[in-house]
């Protein structure tokens, strides 16, 4: 911790932290070690098992370049265990365990940051547990469902009786806009090098995080895209 104050203001990116959010595996080949249980390995190879004997943590970490790279610096991490094999009380899901993890760290340091994570992490759950909406130094940068519901920003109230609307109409989907958006081409930093991406790019509200979202969707070759959901708006 020490280590990273010294460091903290060269690992700034935009004026922020970058922090990644992630759960891994480790396989262990011993059966007295602590924490150890069967787990479902995602990032098994076809040619392996998909479970795995050992543990499972919930890893924070600050993203910075090194080498023309992106590189993950560890920061905390905590222990997962499942239902089954820990008292009731005591159990919490990945993500409780991702939220504690980010409330501490912002605890300790008062720059501004943005989570990087999964659509696994990056949902309304998550949202909750750190407090997205009473934060203001905190933001998300998430993979978005392709299915996803998004809505238009202006509200058009019923003239009638009723209940307030508060979210617009609903927008089509992202296969759908993806068609209908103007494209624009610019080069970015993208696997360990410039490269001229095609993307477009708009605003919506999203129900989860109960607040406007800023959502860019990546074409890639085969013209499928790639969405990507930020609350940062700028």
């Amino acid at each position: 911790k020490i280590l990273f104050k010294m460091f903290e203001g060269a690992l700034l990116v935009g004026g922020r932290l970058i922090v990644l959010l992630d759960d891994t595996t480790f396989g262990k080949s011993g059966k007295k070690i602590e924490g150890c249980e069967i787990h479902y390995d995602h990032a098994s190879k076809i040619n392996s098992s998909k479970y795995i004997h050992g543990q499972c943590r919930v890893m924070l970490g600050v993203l910075v370049k090194i080498h023309d790279r992106w590189a993950c610096l560890p920061i905390k991490n905590a222990l997962y265990r499942s239902k089954k094999s820990i008292d009731k009380t005591l159990f919490r899901t990945k993500i409780q365990l991702g939220g504690k993890l980010i409330r501490e760290f912002m605890e300790e340091f008062s720059n501004s940051v943005l989570i990087v994570a999964d659509s696994w992490f990056g949902n309304k759950s998550m949202a909750k547990e750190i407090g997205l909406n009473i934060c203001e130094r905190v933001h998300i940068l998430t993979r978005l469902r392709i299915d996803c519901l998004l809505y238009e920003i202006q509200v058009q109230q019923n003239k009638g009786r009723g209940r307030k609307r508060i979210y617009g109409k609903k927008l089509p989907k992202l296969t759908e806009l993806a068609k209908a958006l103007e494209r624009k081409t610019d080069k970015f930093f993208v696997y360990g090098k410039e490269r001229n991406v095609e993307y477009s790019e708009f605003t919506a509200m999203h129900k989860g995080f109960m607040r406007q979202v800023k959502v860019v969707l990546v074409y890639t070759r085969n013209n499928h895209i790639y969405p990507m959901l930020t609350t940062a708006l700028n």
